[in-house]
């Protein structure tokens, strides 16, 4: 993952990544946290999302947040919502979530932020999800 600003500002992504088997479904939780009155932990949540990759793929989105991240993701990289999901080279370049879309409330109050993403997957029809891969972004929203 690196991130980078593109000549006019933006905030943009590029990621890669193998996945080194089929997988019957993904399952995505994000959590985005903010700080109270900008000090110490991230400690105030602003948004909570999960995304089935199954019903994504049968046109069930969720909500708005939900299909803005799926549009940039079909926009920006090889990935696509869809089950089976099969192994493969996957990347994202110059991925960025339009901010014009973004409500205010989601920077939190001082702009501080993190997002963690859970990934999980299902390898067989009889076994429960595995946890697959779990990170964090810091983040600062200017205003």
């Amino acid at each position: 993952v690196i991130s980078f600003n593109d000549t006019d500002g933006n905030s943009r992504l590029n990621i890669s990544g193998t996945q080194t088997m089929d997988l019957l479904k993904f399952h995505i939780e994000g959590v985005l946290m903010g700080q109270k009155e900008g000090k110490g932990d991230y400690d105030k949540l602003l948004l909570r999302a999960s995304v089935d990759t199954c019903k994504v793929s049968k046109g069930v989105m969720g909500n708005f947040l939900i299909k803005m991240v799926v549009e940039s993701v079909e926009r920006f990289s090889n990935f696509r919502f869809v089950c089976p999901q099969k192994k493969g080279f996957y990347y994202a370049y110059n991925f960025m979530l339009p901010e014009i879309y973004i409500p205010s409330w989601i920077k939190g109050d001082d702009g501080k932020w993190q997002l963690t993403v859970v990934i999980k997957g299902k390898v067989e029809h009889s076994k429960p999800l595995v946890h697959f891969l779990t990170f964090k972004v810091n983040g600062f929203a200017l205003h």
